[in-house]
């Protein structure tokens, strides 16, 4: 079975109504580890994003700072939360902790139990609180004044949340982040991944121009989806909710699925 007839089944089942007080007997999603171990051996440089329609990894080359900071756009209860926690997750089972780290600022640290007690974790932080500012302003020093420092995933789930203080600290993260690094040498940054609700997102115009990259999350009307995606043939409004998304790339578009992460270890 191919991982996309394997993602239509579960969901089929998981959407069915129920007609009984039965358990459904529901397939498992493709979960990370036998997703990873399929996938192997993946370059060392790359970290994964997901897993293509044809079986083949989608990552980010850390090495490559074209890409830029990487913006997540979805409907609400799109699997943009759980994207973020499949890369820290995928991260942490390729990669050393002094190859890699995360830090995650987010509105709801709970989601993120037990990933604080990885060694590649950099920080769970909540982002409405005074925290949030201290790690963004240690990111922001380690960009500055440390270029040889590890690199960093910085993972923020809506940023919608962030104090005035901690915005200003993030949008210089931004300014200062991979895409400032060409024409570039060093292979270490820090790289902002960040997700924002569809429909939010117009109203902050002046955010969206610093995402070089975006990836797509389902977003059910066409009309708001076509503020982000002027080429055809995206048809976001089809992307299955909780686990499907796609990005452009060259000249296309390309689906994937996020695996299932049952827990950081």
């Amino acid at each position: 079975m191919t991982i996309t007839r394997e993602y239509i089944s579960a969901f089929a089942v998981l959407r069915e109504p129920e007609t009984s007080g039965d358990e459904l007997d529901v397939p498992g999603l493709p979960a990370i580890d036998s997703c990873l171990a399929s996938l192997r051996p993946l370059p060392p440089q790359g970290v994964l994003f997901g897993v293509s329609s044809e079986g083949l990894p989608v990552m980010l080359d850390l090495w490559n700072p074209s890409p830029g900071p990487v913006l997540v756009l979805g409907d609400a209860a799109t699997g943009k939360t759980d994207l973020l926690r499949f890369i820290a997750g995928a991260a942490a089972r390729t990669h050393r902790p002094d190859q890699l780290q995360f830090c995650a600022l987010t509105p709801h640290p709970d989601e993120w139990d037990g990933f604080e007690r990885l060694d590649h974790c950099f920080g769970i932080v909540g982002s409405g609180n005074g925290a949030a500012r201290h790690a963004l302003d240690e990111l922001l020093a380690c960009v500055q004044e440390d270029p040889a420092a590890n690199p960093v995933l910085l993972l923020v789930d809506d940023p919608t949340g962030l104090d005035a203080a901690a915005l200003d600290l993030f949008h210089s993260l931004l300014l200062n982040g991979p895409a400032a690094r060409l024409p570039c040498t060093e292979r270490r940054m820090v790289w902002p991944i960040v997700t924002l609700n569809a429909g939010l997102a117009l109203e902050l115009p002046s955010w969206l121009a610093l995402f070089r990259t975006r990836i797509f999350g389902r977003i059910a009307h066409s009309e708001l989806a076509d503020e982000f995606t002027p080429a055809p043939d995206a048809a976001l409004h089809n992307l299955l909710a909780g686990g499907q998304f796609c990005l452009r790339s060259e000249g296309h578009w390309l689906r994937f699925w996020v695996p299932f992460v049952p827990g950081p270890v």
